[in-house]
């Protein structure tokens, strides 16, 4: 019951974190990104909010599960893959995107938003 806090909190960051990030498609969401990540890297870590908050809860309050791991992980994975993009477009151009991403997706509300509720139900997993 009083980990509860801990899904509600992961919740507003994630509606954050999301509403943050512009970019009608995918390929703009990524620009953008990488617009943040010009500006100062550590800005873009900051702007992954639920990352440094999953390790909060993981480092300092002690959760050590399957399920918080598993976050951290896909948060580490999907940072390292933005990065990886980041260092072609700066090696290349712009249009390296297309190798990478060659459909560029449009962003409707329910895909733009499935990051929110993917990790609301793991945290869920996690804190029972």
């Amino acid at each position: 019951m009083e980990y509860e806090i801990f899904l509600i909190i992961l919740i507003v960051l994630e509606l954050l974190e999301t509403n943050i990030q512009k970019g009608s498609t995918l390929q703009e969401l990524i620009l953008y990104n990488y617009s943040i990540y010009k500006h100062n890297l550590f800005t873009y870590f900051f702007y992954n909010f639920t990352f440094i908050y999953a390790l909060l809860i993981l480092f300092i309050i002690d959760i050590n599960n399957f399920w918080l791991n598993f976050i951290v992980i896909l948060k580490f994975f999907d940072i390292s893959f933005k990065l990886f993009l980041f260092q072609k477009i700066d090696k290349y151009t712009k249009s390296v995107l297309k190798e990478f991403i060659p459909i560029d997706i449009k962003l409707t509300l329910p895909f733009k938003y499935s990051n929110t509720l993917i990790y609301s139900t793991l945290m869920l997993f996690a804190i029972n």
